[in-house]
């Protein structure tokens, strides 16, 4: 099982390996799917994001499966570097429907 170092996915999967699987960890994503893709490893856990882009540009991959983690993302700006962009995004999280739309149109489903 193909994971990110450093990631929570290699945090999960370290916890709910399965009994004689084991765990190769990789310093970036690229890195990680490209072992999928090429054999190297069966499967591999990131966030849906990345995993769903490279099966978009990779139709001999797939994701097979999901599974939550409690995670939340959240958005980094610079204190005082960039107050209309901060604006933008509050606007954003609060329009409900906005904020729906972006998700499906970037993560191809609404949040959960």
């Amino acid at each position: 099982m193909a994971v990110q170092e450093g990631t929570t996915g290699a945090d999960y999967v370290k916890k709910n390996l399965p009994k004689g699987a084991k765990a190769v960890s990789f310093e970036d994503s690229a890195l990680m799917m490209t072992a999928v893709k090429t054999g190297k490893v069966d499967a591999g856990v990131n966030d849906n994001g990345l995993v769903d882009y490279f099966v978009s540009q990779n139709p001999d991959t797939e994701v097979t499966k999901e599974f939550q983690t409690g995670e939340s993302y959240g958005f980094g700006v610079k204190k005082g570097g960039n107050d209309a962009l901060l604006k933008a995004i509050n606007a954003g999280i609060a329009d409900k429907g906005a904020y729906e739309a972006a998700h499906e149109k970037w993560f191809g489903s609404k949040s959960e």
